[in-house]
């Protein structure tokens, strides 16, 4: 307890390079990949047929996680973190939404209607109802790959931007002499 230090939250001297610091976003990282990951495993058991596309950004994220964890890269961790959260947030509201769309009041009745013209008008409801499922899913599915993209180009930007000034810190010193 002598040597115990408290950690002050609102100190901005901490050091973000320190190990302790970067093994700490790791594990948030692939922590937030790994709900991200089961999260898009929900999605299949809602809709089969297109959820399966929505793996697609959740394996994107792997490799920029991957990289970002394995050789220390800031923009690749910062694109990982990002991007998956905010991801993950839309997937889970999507998943809410699903829900309360499609799934509340849901009548599972098979079609027993004796007359032939309301059996077409149940099936041709069905058929719109499929559809509606197909539209939303292919919604999520580009609101997740816009949010990847932007995040990739917001995180490009600044890396060039930072790179940029360094360049210009340098020309700058040599007019100086």
């Amino acid at each position: 307890m002598k040597n115990c230090k408290k950690r002050d939250v609102n100190n901005t001297s901490i050091d973000r390079n320190s190990v302790s610091e970067k093994a700490r976003i790791n594990k948030v990282a692939i922590t937030i990949l790994l709900f991200y990951l089961l999260t898009s495993i929900i999605t299949v058991f809602l809709h089969l047929p297109i959820s399966l596309i929505t793996f697609i950004i959740p394996l994107l994220c792997i490799p920029f996680t991957i990289w970002g964890i394995r050789y220390d890269i800031k923009p690749a961790r910062h694109i990982a973190l990002n991007g998956i959260s905010t991801c993950l947030c839309l997937k889970l509201l999507a998943i809410l939404v699903y829900y309360i769309i499609f799934e509340k009041n849901k009548n599972n009745n098979k079609i027993k209607e004796k007359s032939y013209a309301r059996r077409i008008a149940v099936l041709d409801q069905k058929n719109k109802e499929y559809d509606m499922k197909v539209l939303f899913m292919a919604a999520i599915i580009l609101g997740e790959t816009m949010i990847f993209i932007l995040y990739t180009f917001i995180q490009w930007h600044r890396v060039a931007i930072k790179k940029s000034r360094k360049r210009n810190n340098i020309d700058n010193e040599i007019i100086r002499f």
